[in-house]
């Protein structure tokens, strides 16, 4: 890996050997034994860039039954192209100690795949050409021959040119066999083109014959989920067998229509999905005479009927509109069944005839005092639903597992049953906007001031008033708003029933500023008489982004700053405020310090990104709640507690009522050990070193393609012996004296710098010098 030229080999090597070496598996720890010496003494520092090769093993097993779950993700990029050559996702599973490798398997795997793209982009292209938009195609054009110029001449090219066909490939794999491929090569993309796309114009009439084929469908298909034999010696001489396996059978039969519209589509689906999966699980004592034994048979029929219309527009914005219309009739949605039995069956001795076995319940009298018959029914919007059938009346493993049992799920549409329930999304289109004033004046708390250390100085009123000015700044620029909406009703109900929730999102032009608002509301239900009605405000500010170590260190403010409003309920509301700050702990500020003097193998971007890494959260929270969520949030907390128990320590406190504070500690290097602090109006939690999985950190790094165009053609005042260039682009010629001039300055409501420009000794190289204010 130290030595390796291809970082993506290096990337894809280090993860793989990082992933063993934290298995669960027992068939892999001798393998992770002899790599973690090598990872601990390897100075190869992974790279933090997204288009990177990567792989992840997940396993989850119990060597005690020698049973288990392993899940690979693995990506796998080349040095020529952004586009990874291969996307995996396998999973294998390990039963009683018996692998059952590739169980499933989907990748997608490319070569080449630049030219089709190629392809398919001069297709648009033509088609681009022959419309309206001229101008805007000969603008494409003109820059794509712009950057092929600039790249000859600079005699830019690919190390090795690939003359491979391009193809690419979708597959689907089951129990290590190919169940689907689908490759897609450039003849296909050939053929598609030419039939659908003729002379730069789209063939609607192509389109329309190929949607309007036959509606009716008929998908039948069988298959084994798993199946497993084991025949195991006993000291009777008798082998004994045991057997697993889940046949299921899955069915489709009904009609999909596709109808084309001027601004969109619209298709609908009529079918009752229907499946039927039975779980044997046998064992049986064989001999030369007989064979006989016990058999636990579970099954599950489930028929899901789907009627629903779907029509999709795109006039102003996205629209979607579903209406699933309802069954008029009872209907049978889900039946469980499971029994014990016994099997007996005598060999007749002839190779070409076969006995029948004889198969028979096992019924116990005990059982049937230890089971009662239940029906539960819930009745939403005029639809009651019924589950029904024997249950327990003291749960233990071993009645769960050889009791009899029968268990059915039943739709049954009332009087009050709508015909047919709308669901609707909207979504606007983005709208440039003028951003309000922003109201950030009590969001600190005393909570969130900075802890003092010995790598930085910084007043806490001189961070304060540094984030308030950024906020000043983003308020002077212009923004961005979107709107979406949610929505759900009945239609033809004797009661109307309804639901909807609209999001609003505004952003500044930067995306360091942004306001979600999320409004909801719906029908009474239960023994409810007034609608129920939500409403969330967040806010957050992030702060400035540095392109390097130098800026980040003398950055005052790198914490992220906002707060969230909450109200919900009906007669009674429920109220929530709730203010947080993102920001680096000590041990963050100090790996900092000493960032570049123990990590010289990573580039200064990596540096850049694991030092401006936040790891600690603080949260204070005000709240007016009423008795029910009162005990809903008591049990949360209660149930967290005692998750933790041996790791967690619990003071008695006397605090101001209805506020908390919450204190988050990701260790900055690991990130997978905890520290939590919960103060409460009653008691004081605190969780210290607690192991959970890698956890993703925010970084305030520049790192998208956006701050790199920012970073371009960001605003530069240039003054040379001739003449000034302001920030805003606009040129003037005058003549520069001893006395300071005034080339730009601030004309807000809030004036905050000035620049001037005086001449100097002519004998240096200096010729101007600049004063800010």
């Amino acid at each position: 890996m130290e030595r390796e030229p291809n970082q993506q080999v290096a990337a894809f090597t280090y993860d793989l050997l990082h992933s063993f070496v934290k298995t669960t598996h027992h068939c892999y720890k001798k393998l992770a034994s002899e790599i973690l010496p090598l990872l601990t003494m390897t100075r190869y520092q992974r790279g933090e860039r997204v288009f990177i090769s990567t792989y992840k093993y997940l396993p989850m097993f119990k060597e005690e039954i020698m049973t288990g779950v392993n899940m690979d993700f693995a990506t796998i990029f080349g040095k020529n192209s952004v586009w990874p050559k291969e996307l995996m996702v396998k999973l294998d599973t390990v039963f009683s100690g018996m692998w059952n490798k590739y169980l499933f398997q989907f990748g997608i795997t490319q070569q080449n795949i630049e030219k089709i793209l190629e392809k398919l982009t001069y297709k648009l292209m033509k088609m681009e050409k022959t419309t309206n938009t001229v101008v805007r195609g000969r603008r494409i054009r003109e820059t794509l021959t712009l950057l092929k110029d600039i790249a000859k001449k600079l005699d830019i090219r690919p190390r090795v040119i690939d003359d491979k066909t391009p193809l690419v490939m979708l597959y689907f794999r089951y129990k290590d066999m190919d169940y689907a491929v689908l490759p897609i090569d450039d003849k296909i993309i050939d053929v598609l083109l030419e039939k659908f796309i003729r002379e730069g114009r789209l063939e609607m009439r192509e389109i329309e014959r190929f949607l309007s084929r036959d509606p009716e469908f008929h998908l039948h298909t069988f298959t084994f989920f798993y199946e497993t034999i084991r025949r195991l010696p006993t000291t009777l001489g008798l082998p004994l067998i045991l057997k697993h396996k889940l046949p299921t059978v899955m069915s489709a039969v009904g009609e999909f229509t596709v109808e084309m519209m001027p601004v969109g589509f619209r298709f609908r689906l009529n079918t009752i999905p229907s499946v039927v999966a039975t779980h044997v699980g046998e064992m049986r004592l064989w001999n030369p005479l007989f064979e006989q034994g016990v058999k636990l048979v579970r099954s599950i029929e489930a028929r899901l009927p789907i009627d629903v219309d779907v029509e999709v527009t795109y006039r102003n914005g996205f629209e979607i509109k579903k209406t699933f219309n309802i069954p008029t009739e009872e209907k049978t949605l889900i039946h469980y069944t499971s029994r014990p039995m016994t099997i007996f069956r005598f060999f007749s001795g002839e190779k070409m005839f076969n006995t029948e076995t004889e198969l028979k319940t096992i019924v116990l009298p005990k059982w049937r005092h230890l089971n009662m018959e239940k029906e539960w029914v819930y009745n939403t919007w005029g639809m009651k639903t019924v589950l029904r059938g024997n249950w327990l009346h003291t749960w233990n493993v071993r009645d769960i597992l050889l009791g009899e049992y029968d268990w059915e799920f039943v739709l049954i549409p009332t009087r009050e049953a709508p015909k047919r329930i709308l669901f609707l999304l909207n979504s606007g289109r983005l709208e440039e906007i003028r951003l309000d004033r922003i109201d950030f004046t009590h969001l600190f708390e005393k909570e969130f001031e900075v802890e003092t250390n010995e790598y930085e100085r910084f007043e806490e009123r001189e961070r304060r008033d540094y984030f308030h000015r950024n906020v000043r700044d983003i308020e002077r620029k212009n923004g961005y708003r979107h709107r979406l909406l949610m929505k759900i009703e009945t239609v033809d109900s004797p009661v109307h029933h309804y639901g909807n929730v609209e999001f609003m999102t505004v952003c500044d032009e930067e995306f360091r500023y942004c306001k979600h608002t999320v409004e909801g509301k719906r029908s009474p239900i239960f023994e409810e008489r007034r609608e129920w009605r939500f409403m969330m405000n967040v806010q957050f500010v992030l702060p400035q982004m540095p392109k390097s170590l130098i800026e980040l260190k003398k950055q005052i403010h790198r914490e992220i700053q906002g707060f969230v409003e909450m109200k919900w309920g009906t007669e009674e509301r429920n109220e929530l405020k709730m203010k947080f700050q993102m920001e680096q702990s000590k041990e963050q500020k100090k790996w900092l310090k000493l960032v570049e003097k123990k990590h010289e193998g990573l580039t200064a971007y990596d540096l850049l990104l694991r030092a401006s890494r936040l790891n600690q959260l603080k949260v204070v929270v005000d709240y007016e709640l009423t008795p029910y969520m009162k005990i809903l949030f008591e049990h949360i907390y209660n149930y967290m507690k005692g998750y933790t128990f041996w790791y967690n320590k619990v003071t008695t406190l006397n605090r101001e009522n209805n506020r908390l504070f919450l204190k988050l500690h990701v260790d900055p290097v690991t990130r997978n050990l905890v520290n939590v602090v919960l103060e409460m109006p009653y008691e004081r939690f605190e969780l210290v070193d607690f192991v959970v999985p890698q956890l993703y950190l925010p970084t305030i790094a520049k790192r998208t393609l956006r701050d790199i165009r920012y970073e371009v053609n960001e605003p530069v005042c240039e003054v040379k012996s001739t003449k000034v260039r302001t920030f805003d682009d606009v040129i003037f010629r005058a003549p520069l004296t001893n006395c300071y001039s005034v080339i730009a300055k601030d004309c807000s409501e809030e004036p905050r710098f000035v620049v001037m420009v005086k001449k100097i000794d002519k004998d240096t190289d200096m010729k101007a010098r600049l004063g800010l204010r």
